[in-house]
C-alpha cells in the first residue's frame, strides 16, 4: 500500500504548512529590509557536496559519510545549508546547519547502508550579508555495487565496462520508478499537463525555475524559506514513517499561472 502526502506552498501569501515544534538546524530571522539577489559566483568562493563509503563491515553493510560545505569570499551575517541524501531516488537521510558572522559552513553526517544502490547528495546553500543574498546548489553521486560476481566497491564514474553497464541499469530502473510515481502523483492530484512536476533531487529543474533571466522564476527572495519548509516536512515524514518501514520519494510541482510551489511525497514499503 502506498500513501501520497501533499503540501502546497502558496507564494502569494507566504503560507507554509510546517510544524513549529520540530527541532532542527534552521534559524528564524526577522528580515527588516528587502534583499537583492547576487549571483552565487560573486558570493560563494566554494560550494561542494561529497558522499563516500567510510567503512565496509564483514556482513556487507557499509557506512556512508556525506558532507555539504560552502565558503564565502568574506564573512557574512548569515549562512544556511540543507543536505538531502537520496538512495535510488528515495529520501534516505537529511541534515542541516546554519551560522552567523562566519565565512564557511560545513555539514557532515554518517549513515548506515547496504546492498547495491545509487546515492545522490543534494545540498542547498544560502547566504546573506547586509541587503544582499545569494544561493546555489551542489551535488554528488556515488554508485555502490555488491554482486555475487564482484567484491563490494564504489565509484563516481565507471572505469570498466561492467561498472558502466551496472550504472546504466541502476539509472534506468530508478528513472522508470520515478516516471511511474510521477504519473501516480499527477493523476491523484489532478495536476494539469502543463504544470511542471519533477523529482525533488533533479537539480537541473531547480536551476530552471530559479533562473533570474526567466520571467516565470520562483520569487528568489523566498527560496530559503521554501527550502526550510520543504526540509521540515521531509524530516517529519522520515521520522513518522521509518518505524512503519516506509520510505518517501519527494516531487516538486511549479504552477506558473497560480505562482504556487507544491511538495508531494509518495511513501511506499521497503
Amino acid at each position: 500500500m502506498t500513501k501520497l502526502f501533499y503540501i502546497a506552498f502558496s507564494l502569494l501569501f507566504l503560507f507554509f504548512l510546517v510544524s513549529n515544534h520540530i527541532s532542527l538546524a534552521t534559524h528564524e530571522r526577522n528580515k527588516e529590509s528587502e534583499l537583492s539577489f547576487q549571483h552565487p559566483e560573486d558570493f560563494f568562493s566554494d560550494s561542494t557536496s561529497t558522499v563516500e563509503i567510510l567503512h565496509i563491515s564483514d556482513d556487507d553493510e557499509y557506512l556512508l559519510e556525506w558532507t555539504g560545505s560552502s565558503e564565502t569570499y568574506n564573512e557574512v551575517s548569515f549562512q544556511q545549508g540543507f543536505t538531502l541524501l537520496f538512495e535510488d531516488g528515495y529520501l534516505k537521510d537529511t541534515s542541516s546547519a546554519w551560522s552567523e558572522h562566519q565565512n564557511d559552513l560545513n555539514i557532515t553526517k554518517q549513515t548506515k547502508a547496504e546492498e547495491s544502490s545509487r546515492y545522490h547528495l543534494l545540498t542547498f546553500h544560502y547566504a546573506e550579508e547586509n541587503s544582499e543574498f545569494s544561493f546555489g546548489w551542489s551535488e554528488d553521486k556515488l554508485y555502490v555495487l555488491d554482486t555475487p560476481m564482484t567484491d563490494m566497491h564504489s565509484f563516481k564514474s565507471p572505469k570498466s565496462k561492467e561498472d558502466k553497464k551496472a550504472k546504466n541499469i541502476l539509472d534506468a530502473v530508478i528513472k522508470q520508478q520515478q516516471d511511474h510515481i510521477e504519473r501516480i502523483i499527477r493523476d491523484e492530484a489532478n495536476l494539469p499537463h502543463d504544470t511542471l512536476l519533477f523529482p525533488l533531487e533533479d537539480l537541473n529543474k531547480w536551476k530552471m525555475i530559479t533562473d533570474p533571466a526567466s520571467n516565470n522564476h520562483l520569487p528568489l527572495e523566498q527560496l530559503e524559506e521554501m527550502w526550510g519548509g520543504i526540509y521540515k516536512k521531509l524530516l517529519e515524514g522520515n521520522r513518522k514513517y521509518r518505524s512503519e518501514h516506509k520510505r518517501g520519494m519527494p516531487f516538486i510541482s511549479w504552477d506558473e499561472k497560480q505562482r504556487k510551489l507544491s511538495l508531494f511525497i509518495h511513501y511506499s514499503h521497503y
